[in-house]
């Protein structure tokens, strides 16, 4: 009888476990336009002060499973119900800041993540072609510190790491045991709730258990690796700086 108490008790935690690893979280990505150092140029005090107010947002979900995940552009729903641990402060509340929201077709991006076998997946359109960026998950090596604060319900913990060149600070909540975050990001013991990478910010919106999800896993486009595919971004705006110059 002790047996059978003890497999049943198994038999839930296990069960419970494995609803805690599916969730759906709504993160709002906000963007500072990259000047490349020529706010300096702009002699009107008024025009560039506009100009480093400007952010551009962006809803996006992550639907994560059993260490799978798609992060995809949210599609608009209206009077849709969210989770109200996370209520956190949106862009569109920041005092003196210029907000501009912007859509996109769901289809046109979606990154895919294997945690355990560090796959990643990424469909993009560049220039009218499709391609399917490939490569390996980046490993972050993220440092964890001792600093916490409470975000919504969750109190989350700060990591933080440095990837070309560039510092990423994360704050992730480690009660929600899924070791996943936005667009590339992951690999700490928790998700991450709020991440900045030079001028981008995500901010988790809302966090839900979701059992009742499905990971797509691109398979279309030319195959490229993430080096080569940001090659050709590089030299696709070149192009268009040209054409403007000219």
């Amino acid at each position: 009888m002790r047996k059978i108490v003890l497999l049943t008790a198994v038999f839930m935690i296990a069960q419970n476990f494995l609803f805690a690893q599916t969730y759906t979280v709504t993160y709002e990505k906000e963007q500072k336009p990259d000047l490349g150092g020529q706010l300096g140029l702009i002699k009107d005090p008024a025009l560039r002060k506009q100009l480093e107010s400007r952010v551009i947002t962006t809803p996006y979900q992550l639907l994560h499973k059993d260490g799978f995940s798609n992060f995809v552009v949210k599609e608009d729903t209206e009077n849709e119900a969210g989770d109200q641990t996370l209520a956190l402060e949106s862009a569109q509340t920041k005092a003196n800041v210029r907000v501009v929201k912007v859509g996109a077709n769901k289809a046109s991006s979606v990154v895919y993540k294997d945690m355990a076998n560090k796959v990643y997946l990424k469909s993009s359109n560049l220039a009218g072609k499709g391609f399917l960026i490939k490569d390996t998950l980046e490993d972050y090596s993220w440092k964890l510190t001792e600093e916490t604060k409470t975000v919504g319900n969750y109190v989350c913990k700060k990591a933080v790491t440095v990837d070309n060149g560039n510092e990423i600070t994360a704050w992730y909540a480690p009660s929600i045991p899924i070791n996943d975050g936005p667009d590339e990001y992951y690999g700490l013991p928790g998700l991450i709730i709020e991440l900045t990478d030079g001028n981008i910010t995500y901010n988790a919106l809302s966090v839900q258990e979701t059992p009742d999800i499905s990971i797509v896993k691109p398979d279309k486009g030319k195959e490229i690796t993430r080096a080569a595919y940001q090659e050709l971004k590089k030299e696709r705006i070149e192009a268009i700086k040209q054409q403007f110059n000219n």
